[in-house]
């Protein structure tokens, strides 16, 4: 067997956390026999020897963070049904050709559904974010949203209960579960009885769900709530993406109401840093706690004054229609982000304009293929 100082050292006064002779550990994943027979602390993995399964590793922030969890040297199970439902799969499978390159990814293309992955992979960490992401064609398709968004989630969460070392979960929810709350910014801690759409009501339901889940079963738990998240590889049926390549290509867009609907844009490689961050709070978390953070920009932006920006940038005017809002929308995203900078040191430093310049540039390169 393999001994090392940071894992177990022969002298047992080194103190260090990760080391199993000064702090046997329960189920040890080295099989020691010390950690068998006086196992009572709980492990800390090397990031090389720690396995995180991402649901969605192929979508939009799915691919952002397993490039990043890679990068950082994790070992990532990804998981991907590759679906066109919401958009064309073309952009997935562009994603996919990436990660498969890295030796540390594990690709598998299918439903989570259709086996018990978690079981067969034995993760550290499971980061759960696929699911159906559109408010709009959910109010079309709500029970496709709800079936699609819930039970996935629940199927998780039920391999996960009866597992003797137990993932940390993490989840994606959303800003939408504030509906039309007229307190802002939206802070987690606020009553959620205003959700106006059924895409914001399978994300409370989830988040619901895992509650339940980790009060019964002792499963440590954090859901972030996405503020409008965008950047290169941003997905297709959103504002900005929408707005660049129509301003671009001198096509109409559409606005919404007067344009007086705010928006409170993030920027992904924000949103990752502080999903990778939070991997960090396994430790220190408590068995059956589950932990709700608000990854936002804290800066809502008007819709005419996103226009503008757009316009300035590609460097052209916008052609516009001006349409009735529509059902599901609400006024304003605003996030309060102080529970993310105290905990996961989040501090998220890109402006809108760098961030639709960045996006402009990813969508020139594909246009030049």
């Amino acid at each position: 067997m393999n001994f090392t100082n940071n894992i177990y050292c022969i002298l047992s006064d080194c103190n260090k956390a990760t080391c199993h002779h000064c702090f046997p550990v329960r189920n040890c994943s080295y099989n020691h026999d010390f950690c068998k027979e006086n196992g009572t602390c709980e492990e800390i993995k090397d990031i090389s020897n720690t396995t995180v399964l991402v649901t969605g590793s192929c979508g939009f922030i799915g691919f952002h963070l397993t490039n990043k969890l890679l990068n950082i040297g994790y070992k990532v199970i990804g998981i991907d049904n590759l679906n066109n439902y919401i958009y064309d799969s073309s952009f997935k499978k562009n994603n996919q050709n990436i990660l498969i390159q890295n030796t540390n990814y594990t690709n598998i293309q299918g439903n989570i559904e259709e086996e018990n992955y978690v079981l067969q992979f034995n993760p550290d960490v499971i980061i759960h974010l696929a699911a159906y992401a559109n408010v709009r064609k959910s109010n079309e398709d709500p029970d496709k949203f709800i079936r699609n968004n819930v039970e996935v989630a629940s199927i998780l969460l039920k391999q996960i209960q009866n597992m003797k070392v137990k993932p940390l979960f993490i989840y994606a929810s959303s800003s939408s579960v504030y509906g039309k709350n007229k307190k802002i910014p939206f802070t987690e801690t606020d009553e959620l009885n205003n959700i106006v759409s059924p895409y914001a009501f399978s994300k409370k339901m989830c988040e619901d769900l895992v509650s339940l889940y980790c009060k019964n079963y002792n499963i440590k738990a954090i859901g972030f709530r996405f503020f409008t998240v965008y950047g290169p590889g941003g997905r297709p049926d959103m504002a900005i993406y929408n707005f660049v390549t129509k301003i671009q290509n001198e096509q109409s867009i559409i606005k919404y109401g007067d344009g007086s609907m705010e928006r409170d844009f993030t920027y992904v490689d924000d949103i990752v840093n502080g999903i990778t961050n939070s991997i960090k709070l396994k430790i220190s978390m408590q068995n059956g706690q589950h932990k709700i953070f608000n990854l936002g920009n804290n800066k809502p932006i008007k819709l005419n004054e996103l226009i503008s920006t757009c316009e300035k940038i590609v460097g052209k005017k916008a052609i516009i229609i001006q349409e009735d809002i529509p059902i599901g929308d609400v006024p304003i995203t605003y996030a309060n982000i102080d529970k993310a900078k105290k905990e996961l040191n989040y501090k998220p430093n890109t402006s809108i304009e760098d961030g639709i310049y960045n996006m402009c540039q990813w969508i020139n390169t594909l246009d030049s293929k």
